[in-house]
């Protein structure tokens, strides 16, 4: 059997999933179109992703000051981003998450801190740029860094707000 669920990631993004459930079988066989659907998904997939990488690339070359920035994520784009050299010639000072998880731990040797730590002083300077990790959540973390009193610039990974990013890169 399979199906198409939307999964809700966070309360404002939800992502489509496809499921599959397979009983065992000896003579089972995964149909040839299917694997032709699979491959040809999954080829667009990283060919998007590629021309995604490159748009932020270019983006974050032009937007993120040469020089010391905080980085507001931890997660996986963060870890993209910093493995990628995309960051290069820039000095990540300290790193933002909101899960507890991550706080005490080091990224790239910056301290990982809460939002609401004490160590979190680096945002005190203002003249420190924020680059907020995450694509999909860009507004609503953008939101949470004005709510505290935040002044430093914000800076996206892609021009504009999190809502002007398309949902297809061509």
């Amino acid at each position: 059997q399979m199906g198409k669920i939307t999964r809700t990631v966070t309360p404002t993004c939800s992502y489509p999933d496809l499921w599959c459930a397979f009983s065992p079988s000896e003579d089972a066989q995964v149909p040839e179109a299917a694997n032709e659907v699979g491959f040809r998904c999954l080829q667009e997939y990283v060919t998007a992703s590629k021309r995604l990488l490159d748009r932020i690339r270019c983006h974050l070359e032009r937007a993120l000051p040469q020089g010391r920035f905080v980085m507001w994520g931890a997660g996986q784009t963060a870890s993209l981003l910093l493995s990628d050299g995309l960051l290069r010639n820039r000095e990540l000072v300290t790193v933002i998450d909101g899960n507890a998880a991550y706080n005490g731990r080091r990224l790239c040797g910056a301290p990982v801190v809460s939002h609401r730590a004490d160590s979190a002083k680096a945002l005190a300077n203002i003249d420190i740029p924020i680059l907020v990790a995450s694509l999909r959540e860009a507004t609503a973390i953008e939101a949470t860094i004005r709510g505290l009193g935040y002044l430093n610039p914000v800076v996206f990974l892609l021009p504009g707000t999190a809502s002007e990013i398309p949902a297809k890169t061509t």
